[in-house]
């Protein structure tokens, strides 16, 4: 096997407790859009990942993690279809190299289709993200994130 050669590993729920500091560190990192960085937040992602509802995959180049992500499965109960949620992506190493990329875009696609998704799907605030994934040939239907907070009494 060659240094370069890119490699990913599915942490698998008895692995997770182990890895779990690797894991929150990049969720936290990522600086999750879809959820708040809060204690109960990150005991609701570990929950999810020891019972396979959110899934974590590590990303080798030769010996060296470069790369941690999570996945989801999200059904729409209306229509009945299947996405692939990228949930989280974190680059521990400086990745440069587009083919690097390719591969775990190719990883998630081959995902999808496997669990009969779709389409795969992420959200992102990150322009370097944005960058990444228009370079894949990935559609950005918008580059801002909003989001309206209620709080107090307007809940």
């Amino acid at each position: 096997m060659e240094d370069t050669e890119i490699r990913i590993l599915r942490v698998l729920p008895s692995q997770v407790a182990e890895h779990w500091p690797l894991i929150k560190s990049s969720l936290l990192a990522h600086q999750l859009i879809r959820a708040e960085a809060s204690e109960e937040s990150m005991t609701n992602i570990l929950t999810s990942l020891m019972g396979e509802k959110l899934v974590a995959w590590f990303v080798y180049r030769g010996q060296q993690l470069v790369f941690i992500y999570t996945t989801l499965v999200q059904e729409d109960d209306i229509s009945g279809s299947r996405s692939l949620l990228l949930y989280s992506s974190f680059a521990v190493e400086t990745m440069t190299n587009y083919d690097d990329y390719r591969v775990i875009f190719g990883h998630c696609t081959k995902l999808a289709k496997f669990l009969d998704c779709h389409k795969v799907f992420t959200y992102t605030d990150d322009a370097r993200s944005a960058q990444i994934l228009e370079h894949m040939g990935g559609g950005i239907t918008t580059r801002n994130c909003h989001e309206l907070v209620l709080q107090g009494d307007e809940l």
